[in-house]
């Protein structure tokens, strides 16, 4: 085992003030913008003032010294550290961060990160991070991005230690997590309850005849088939391959756990621009269509140099924009012939305005155009991160989200929805903080939401288990919300591998069984009635497409607050 900081790394630092405090040879340096934070250390600790909040976290951060030791992939970076809140503006009195394991210059490529928190009390953070590849020694951090929110936050004993390949994390300390509401009896249950059985169900009908006359006392069954509420997953990059874990991955995405799959079509050169890469995502389009999965796009314009094809770095201002507008045109013109019933049109333009910046605002809602030219009924869609996750939602980031909403529609563009992510590291958002958060944004912005990217990266598989439950319930059970989307589900390629659903060997987690008690088995509508006299059967179910079996033969119907009858003539 090899110690990458040491008890004694920090002494020494001295009391500063400015816009980022890095601690740089046993003391802190300064940069950025001047006047947003204060800081003063000592001996293994670190005492941050931030004076004033931004859209960016980054802009005070705190960073350690470079590790001095090389990282091979497959080792863990195991981070250990203390906090507590001395003051906090948020109406919880929490801190919250986000802290990296990263590269030390662009493109910052993590070894990983988790987002956090704390209280008035001291509180203990376990983080474990698997390498993916290799890193030199003297280019890994970790760094702590806090203008999220006008607060004082407390650090102590940050410990880093390189651990082998085959360590097992299971064995590891991890943070224990919790969150307002978690409780068995918090009341904001049965208030979700209520609203589930009031906007996601419908009372039904089938009327049986036969001959032309209504029919008593015919047996009638009824059962789901899928979900009018789009419950998603991520393909990944499984559905061309013919390895037994791809083929594994394929039954699960043809089970009835997900109403809609979310497809890849990232402009990049490892994406769209890649000739193999390309002939794989309409090969995973064309598998969804041939088994009649409904189908989101992701995504159609991610307007940084860092996930678009290199070229683009070295064009002019004209150049930039006809190759922008080319690759629009091909795309679209090729994928416009599925039908896709959602589209990710812009990606994360809050963080991400290296074309916009260049070309003007007016490259936005030409995107959104040209997206409704290619699918005019699809929902289209603006996503973006760190809008409602953790104790930083409602700041500034959730802030600059819903300002640029709105400047898409004000200037134009036809987004008819909104994407939040909902990428959770150890930092949970309420469930009745989430329903404040949808209710403003329909206030201000007036534009249903969905969950696009859902992960909890955590080895607290039971906080994990239990926020996936609660979130879920409470993001169903919201009127104004309209999908629910993990991002991928297994182990094997997850991106951040603590997130999955299901282990390396397949083995469900528990956050697996709770996505599957509720949505086939608690949300998910089967019975066996009997007709009246005049040939009816009545019963009330959920949303979604549905197989009626009754003399003999099956019907099919999609029952919804538009249909809530079928005839069934034998």
């Amino acid at each position: 085992m090899l110690t990458l900081i040491a008890a004694g790394l920090w002494a020494g630092f001295q009391a500063v003030s400015g816009a980022s405090l890095y601690p740089a040879g046993g003391e802190l340096r300064l940069s950025g913008v001047p006047d947003y934070a204060q800081g003063a250390l000592g001996p293994d600790w670190a005492r941050i003032r931030v004076l004033k909040t931004h859209a960016n976290p980054w802009t005070v951060q705190l960073q350690t010294t470079p590790f001095p030791l090389p990282i091979r992939k497959g080792e863990v970076v195991f981070v250990q550290f203390r906090a507590r809140t001395l003051s906090s503006r948020d109406e919880s009195g929490t801190s919250a961060w986000y802290m990296a394991v990263q590269l030390n210059r662009e493109p910052w490529t993590q070894v990983g990160a988790s987002a956090g928190g704390a209280g008035k009390a001291w509180r203990s953070f376990h983080q474990a991070f698997r390498a993916d590849r290799d890193f030199a020694a003297g280019e890994v951090e970790i760094t702590f991005h806090l203008a999220s929110r006008i607060q004082e936050v407390e650090f102590r004993d940050l410990r880093a230690r390189l651990l082998p390949a085959d360590t097992d994390l299971s064995k590891l300390p991890h943070t224990e997590l919790t969150y307002e509401g978690r409780e068995p009896n918090a009341p904001w249950r049965k208030k979700a309850e209520a609203m589930i059985e009031r906007h996601r169900k419908g009372g039904f009908t089938v009327v049986v005849t036969k001959g032309g006359r209504p029919l008593r006392g015919a047996t009638v069954q009824v059962e789901m088939t899928r979900h009018a509420y789009p419950f998603g997953t991520f393909t990944e990059y499984h559905v061309p391959k013919n390895d037994p874990d791809s083929e594994r991955f394929r039954r699960i995405l043809l089970s009835r756990r997900f109403s809609r799959l979310t497809v890849p079509i990232y402009w990049a050169d490892w994406g769209w621009a890649g000739e193999n890469s390309r002939r794989e995502y309409i090969q995973t389009i064309e598998w969804c269509l041939k088994h009649g999965l409904c189908m989101k796009a992701h995504n159609l314009l991610w307007p940084s140099y860092q996930y678009s094809p290199q070229f683009l770095r070295n064009l002019d201002d004209a150049g930039l924009r006809k190759a922008i507008y080319d690759a629009l045109e091909e795309r679209t013109r090729t994928l416009s012939k599925y039908p896709f019933e959602n589209v990710d049109v812009l990606n994360e333009i809050r963080t991400e305005t290296a074309f916009a910046d260049r070309l003007g605002w007016n490259l936005y809602v030409d995107v959104f155009r040209k997206a409704r030219a290619a699918w005019p009924k699809a929902e289209l869609v603006y996503n973006d991160y760190s809008v409602f996750e953790g104790s930083q939602a409602g700041g500034p980031t959730t802030q600059a989200s819903e300002a640029l909403a709105r400047r898409l529609k004000a200037t134009g563009a036809p987004v008819t929805m909104l994407g939040w992510q909902a990428h959770f590291g150890e930092d949970l958002t309420p469930p009745e903080r989430v329903w404040q958060l949808i209710d403003r944004f329909q206030k201000s912005v007036g534009l249903p939401i969905e969950i696009t990217e859902f992960d909890v990266s955590t080895r607290d598989e039971k906080a994990q288990a239990d926020y996936t439950r609660d979130l879920l319930t409470a993001w169903f059970a919201h009127p104004k919300t309209s999908g629910f989307t993990m991002w991928g589900f297994w182990e094997g390629s997850h991106w951040k591998p603590d997130g999955a659903m299901y282990r390396k060997d397949w083995t469900p987690k528990p956050n697996a069984k709770v996505w599957d008690e509720l949505v086939t088995r608690k949300w998910w509508t089967k019975a066996t009635l009997k007709t009246d006299g005049a040939g009816r059967a009545r019963f009330r179910g959920f949303f979604g497409d549905y197989e009626v079996r009754v003399g003999g033969r099956t019907f099919r119907a999609k029952f919804d607050a538009d249909g809530r009858t079928l005839r069934a003539a034998l």
